[in-house]
């Protein structure tokens, strides 16, 4: 067996920095290709090497093993100074056999290379903290693309201030509130004719209810991490909600509370109940109507006092009453 073949012989999979999965071939410190992948963006990027040394002017040749599959950048290729052959995301998943020759050596690899993510849209949310909804085409920023939310299930009994349409900025980003109740929404992504869509549950704060009030605040600033909006926007949103002051609708006096039973009457029916035995004492004046007109019920002023009514001040014979003697003419 040929020596430049065994080179082709080993071969390992492995992830390398920067978020690629890549494929390996080659010897220690002799010819090697390199073939990762961008996990957000699909590209491919082939990496040549000879002794840890990148290798100018090398031949790469991609060919597709499935011959029913295709491959746009399948074909000859030349590294650049960096060794270095970018070729574009695939259309679909695809296997490829990478082969390399320099200097009379050669080696290959062979590797699945997966399709483009395409146009996708993305819900990032930490519990209690705004929605970051992100849109994408092959893992690039779309700017200016519809977004709109609305609710999985409208006929809960649930709302959502972030229910609506939007636009993505520069970084195809749209920022929605953080719900005040946990949530599941249905985001949609338009531009031009591509659409994208995801179902996420947007998830409120929830602190534990049998601590204190201010070891639930902090509790919940201990959750804050986001840069773009000022803390107390977000403390003062979380305090306006869940202040124990605020009682629910349901909440109301007992149906135990009320004046006492000795009190006045506690209800148009007690005012009109003549026999609960509330109102003055019996030595007070008339308590009613019927009492002012009853002569005989021993009230009224003191006998030593003048004129009780106006026939006792017409009757000559009550000598008792009036003024003394020594008094002068009226």
């Amino acid at each position: 067996m040929n020596s430049k073949t065994l080179l082709s012989l080993a071969l390992a999979f492995v992830v390398i920095a920067g978020g690629a999965s890549a494929a390996v071939a080659g010897t220690d410190g002799g010819l090697q290709v390199d073939v990762a992948q961008n996990d957000a963006t699909a590209e491919v990027t082939v990496e040549v090497t000879h002794n840890n040394t990148s290798v100018e002017n090398a031949q790469v040749n991609v060919t597709v093993d499935d011959e029913d599959a295709t491959y746009a950048d399948a074909g000859d290729y030349q590294t650049n100074e960096d060794g270095i052959v970018e070729l574009s995301a695939p259309d679909e998943e695809v296997n490829v056999t990478v082969t390399v020759d320099y200097e009379n050596e050669t080696t290959s690899v062979s590797t699945t290379l997966e399709a483009a993510p395409g146009f996708q849209v993305n819900v990032d949310q930490d519990p209690g903290e705004d929605a970051i909804v992100t849109v994408t085409d092959n893992g690039t920023a779309v700017e200016n693309a519809t977004v709109n939310v609305t609710l999985v299930d409208e006929d809960e009994n649930v709302t959502y201030d972030g229910v609506g349409e939007y636009e993505t900025d520069e970084d195809g980003t749209v920022v929605l509130p953080a719900p005040y109740e946990t949530v599941e929404v249905e985001v949609t992504a338009t531009h031009e004719d591509r659409t994208a869509s995801t179902i996420v549950t947007l998830e409120a704060y929830e602190g534990d209810p049998s601590l204190p009030f201010g070891q639930q605040l902090q509790g919940y600033m201990d959750t804050i991490e986001d840069d773009e909006h000022p803390f107390g926007h977000h403390v003062a949103n979380w305090v306006t909600k869940n202040n124990p002051g605020n009682a629910p609708a349901h909440a109301g006096p007992p149906a135990q509370a009320g004046p006492p039973d000795h009190a006045g009457p506690g209800a148009d029916g007690d005012a009109k109940n003549e026999s609960d035995g509330q109102g003055p004492p019996e030595h007070a004046g008339p308590g009613a109507d019927g009492d002012a007109k009853n002569e005989s019920n021993g009230q009224g002023p003191p006998d030593h006092a003048g004129p009780g009514d106006k026939s006792e001040a017409k009757n000559g014979t009550d000598d008792v009453r009036g003024p003394p003697a020594h008094a002068g003419p009226p």
